[in-house]
């Protein structure tokens, strides 16, 4: 099982994003920056919005990146179009934060 701690607060002053607004932040984020490091990243970010329909409920989609449970809206991806989608969170939350 997987564990993520996920949270901030106490830098909101400085701009950077909060926990409860980190999603939606994260896929307005992705879709606007321009820099060609991260925008090929964007794409996995686009389409787990699309299955899911939002980025809310962040924790299950992170489970069922790395569990795949039966019935779960990426049962139908292939191990690698998931690994790939857990690499664009893993590289695109530190880079929002990094130019926040």
């Amino acid at each position: 099982m997987v564990t993520y701690l996920l949270g901030a607060g106490a830098s909101a002053h400085a701009g950077y994003p909060l926990a409860s607004r980190r999603e939606e932040d994260l896929y307005v984020w992705a879709r606007q920056n321009t820099d060609g490091g991260t925008q090929a990243w964007a794409g996995f970010i686009e389409s787990l919005c699309e299955a899911y329909g939002d980025l809310c409920d962040f924790e299950r989609i992170l489970t069922d990146l790395t569990e795949c449970p039966e019935g779960s809206h990426v049962q139908a991806w292939s191990k690698m179009m998931r690994g790939n989608a857990l690499g664009a969170i893993r590289t695109l939350i530190p880079e929002m934060f990094h130019v926040c």
